[in-house]
């Protein structure tokens, strides 16, 4: 049965289940909820961890060493109980590294969240524990409470954006982009634009974001250095906008199957290890 670690500070209160790492609650200094609540009524996740990969895989497959793996969209942390190696008030580092049949590497996988002021770390700290080659990728997908509808919120980049999206087919996205009406660094957010899936920016200059919104003052910034693209998505009409950095783009619909040619994999040499950092504000 999975537990929930407490992270507490004078302006955060953060409920981690050890169930995918998943965060379950953020409470501001006002109590206000922050984080989607997981209403089965649109979708009952709330931040699930996206490893080895982003998405899906073309078919929910890939081929390595001349071998075919099934795969499920966003991997299998998410779906898997992890370990609760260190915590304390402000800090946790949760552990994954169970063999899994159909992912032929040895890995361990630490998310550690970190709590600092208004603001939650988060760390993607991946092992290749084996004496071979590695391959992986992470995401993140972190759901924002929207009350009173996407209609009323806006993006705003850190960078002036000429916003293209590319439309996401099953677990691919097609060649040609949809540009986005985007007044230098604000794109107003639509119903229409989920209304089939994701936005999904695969050129995106910033390496943050803000949401904001003309109801009240309160705002969230994801900053996201090492993540070279965005997702924007949520259910039609649920009242919640996930913010997703990833670090592997969706194939093209047009590609193969060969896990070490996907766009943004991460290649790991035997006993290294990479750290992925993104972090979210809470303002207002």
């Amino acid at each position: 049965m999975a537990e929930h670690i407490l992270l507490k500070n004078d302006h955060l209160t953060v409920d981690i289940s050890t169930l995918g790492a998943e965060i379950q609650s953020v409470l501001d200094k006002d109590g206000v909820e922050r984080i989607w609540n997981g209403n089965p009524a649109f979708w009952t996740g709330r931040a699930p961890v996206l490893f080895p990969f982003a998405g899906g895989m073309k078919d929910d497959y890939f081929i390595y060493r001349g071998k075919k793996y099934p795969i499920a969209k966003h991997g299998f942390a998410r779906r898997r109980e992890f370990k609760v190696e260190c915590a304390c008030d402000t800090s946790a580092t949760f552990l994954l590294d169970d063999k899994i049949e159909d992912y032929p590497f040895d890995y361990a996988l630490r998310l550690r969240y970190t709590l600092s002021g208004n603001a939650i770390q988060v760390e993607y700290i991946v092992s290749n524990n084996g004496c071979d080659h590695m391959y992986y990728s992470v995401g993140c997908h972190e759901a924002y409470m929207a009350p009173g509808g996407v209609e009323n919120y806006r993006l705003v980049f850190d960078k002036d954006e000429t916003l293209l999206n590319y439309p996401l087919e099953a677990n691919c996205v097609g060649h040609v982009p949809e540009q986005l009406t985007c007044n230098e660094k604000v794109l107003p957010l639509k119903e229409e634009y989920f209304a089939v899936d994701a936005l999904m920016f695969l050129e995106v200059n910033s390496r943050g974001v803000t949401l904001e919104n003309s109801l009240n003052e309160k705002k969230i910034r994801v900053d996201f250095p090492g993540f070279d693209y965005l997702l924007v998505w949520k259910k039609p009409n649920a009242p919640y906008v996930a913010i997703e950095p990833w670090h592997n783009a969706p194939e093209f619909v047009d590609a193969g199957h060969e896990l070490i040619t996907k766009t943004g994999i991460v290649h790991l040499f035997a006993g290294e290890t990479n750290t992925h950092t993104h972090t979210i504000t809470f303002l207002g």
